[in-house]
């Protein structure tokens, strides 16, 4: 991928057990701020892990995609965000298109932040917002983050889980 000119910079970080076991990165471009802690966009990803962890926790009947996202995350309900329903997230619905805050340090989403709700907490604390016409605005950044917290609220399901 370097070598050919595709991309620019890359990363390849592999956990197995919680442990790091593949941990590279590189620029083709010599971009001498691109480094092993440089937050990288994967865009779209992340949809597929995303949607087939959420089909198993369906499939153990933990939630119901017509769910509000408040019923099994109470703290997510702030902001007038109470009606914002799981299917919501997975079709771009659910008003939060993008984050007003930033997420502070690349450490913030790093597994032992996430356990501390770092990332949960500045959705919390979001307001929705919506596009001029309409409600649906691609979730690109910020679906993942949302699925990620209501998957690690189920804990230890068989399906993985931060708890």
């Amino acid at each position: 991928m370097l070598r050919d000119g595709a991309e620019e910079n890359v990363q390849l970080c592999v956990y197995v057990d919680e442990k790091c076991v593949v941990d590279l990165y590189g620029t083709a471009i010599g971009d001498k701020n691109y480094n092993a802690e440089t937050v990288q966009t994967i865009y779209s990803s992340g949809k597929s892990i995303e949607s087939i962890a959420m089909a198993m926790l369906y499939g153990k009947g933990l939630f119901k995609y017509e769910d509000s996202v408040a019923k099994h995350w109470p703290e997510f309900g702030q902001n007038g965000k109470e009606n914002v329903k799981i299917c919501d997230v997975f079709r771009h619905q659910s008003g939060l298109s993008w984050f007003t805050e930033t997420i502070p340090s690349v450490q913030d989403a790093w597994t032992e932040s996430i356990k501390k709700n770092k990332i949960g907490a500045l959705i919390e604390n979001q307001k929705q917002h919506f596009p001029k016409k309409g409600k649906t605005e691609y979730h690109a950044q910020t679906r993942g983050l949302i699925i990620n917290e209501l998957v690690r609220r189920y804990g230890n399901t068989g399906c993985g889980g931060f708890k």
